[in-house]
C-alpha cells in the first residue's frame, strides 16, 4: 500500500463546493477501515440550481475498550436545504445529529483538509454521538439531497470530495468515491489519482478507489 497525503477525488465544472470524510473530534484509537461515498449530480444547463444527491457508508473499528465518541463531517456553506434533507444511520438505527459554524481559520481540523479550496470564510460541520463497542465495527451511513444556487456569476464551479480528511484517522483504509454526472459533464476532473471512468444513462460515472492505504498525517 502507499501512503495518503494530499489525495482527493474532485470534478471541474473556481467556485469550490464540497464535503468530506467523518473526523473524530479528538485523537483516539479509532480505525476507519473503509468508506464508500457516492455523489449524484444533475447539472442541466440553464437551470439555476445544480441538485446533489450524497451517501457516504463508512465502517469504524475500536481495537480498545468501549467508548463513547464525538465525530464531525465538513461541508461548504453554500449547500441548501442541506440541514433538513440529512439523514443518520449508525448499525441501521436513525440517530440525531447537529450542525454547527466555523470560520475555517478557527476550525480544529483545518489541518486536514485541502488548502486549495479554502475560499469561504466559513465551513459548516455535522456533528454525532456513537457508541463503539470494545474490539468490534459500527457502520455509520450518512445522506442528504441539496442544491447549489446558480443564479450568480459563477466561471467555473468545482465540486469535490476531500480525501485528505481520511488523515484524520489511524492504520489502513480502502476507500471508494464515485461521481455520477447527469446532463452537463464536466469539463475536467482530478487525474492526479486514476480516475475510472464509464457510461450511465444520460450521464458519465467518475469513480477513484484506495485499497488499503496506509494513513499519514
Amino acid at each position: 500500500p502507499t501512503p495518503i497525503r494530499d489525495s482527493r477525488a474532485d470534478i471541474v465544472m473556481t467556485h469550490e463546493i464540497g464535503t468530506g470524510t467523518f473526523l473524530p473530534e479528538e485523537n483516539c484509537s479509532l480505525i476507519m477501515t473503509n468508506a464508500n461515498v457516492i455523489l449524484i449530480i444533475g447539472a442541466k444547463a440553464y437551470l439555476e440550481k445544480i441538485y446533489i444527491s450524497f451517501k457516504g457508508n463508512y465502517t469504524i473499528y475500536n481495537p480498545t475498550e468501549s467508548m463513547k465518541s464525538t465525530l464531525i463531517a465538513p461541508f461548504s456553506s453554500e449547500f441548501e436545504i442541506l440541514e433538513s434533507s440529512c439523514a443518520i444511520k449508525i448499525e441501521n438505527t436513525t440517530v440525531p445529529y447537529d450542525f454547527f459554524e466555523y470560520n475555517y481559520t478557527d476550525s480544529p481540523w483545518e489541518e486536514y483538509f485541502d488548502w486549495e479550496y479554502v475560499h469561504t470564510w466559513t465551513r459548516k460541520f455535522l456533528i454525532i454521538n456513537a457508541t463503539f463497542p470494545e474490539n468490534n465495527s459500527i457502520t455509520i451511513e450518512y445522506s442528504f439531497i441539496a442544491y447549489i444556487d446558480t443564479t450568480t456569476s459563477i466561471d467555473i464551479l468545482n465540486i469535490y470530495y476531500d480525501v485528505g480528511t481520511s488523515r484524520a484517522w489511524n492504520g489502513t483504509i480502502s476507500e471508494r468515491i464515485e461521481f455520477k454526472v447527469y446532463g452537463k459533464l464536466p469539463d475536467s476532473y482530478s487525474s492526479s489519482r486514476n480516475c475510472t471512468l464509464s457510461d450511465i444513462t444520460n450521464g458519465k460515472s467518475y469513480a477513484w478507489e484506495w485499497e488499503n492505504e496506509i494513513i499519514t498525517s
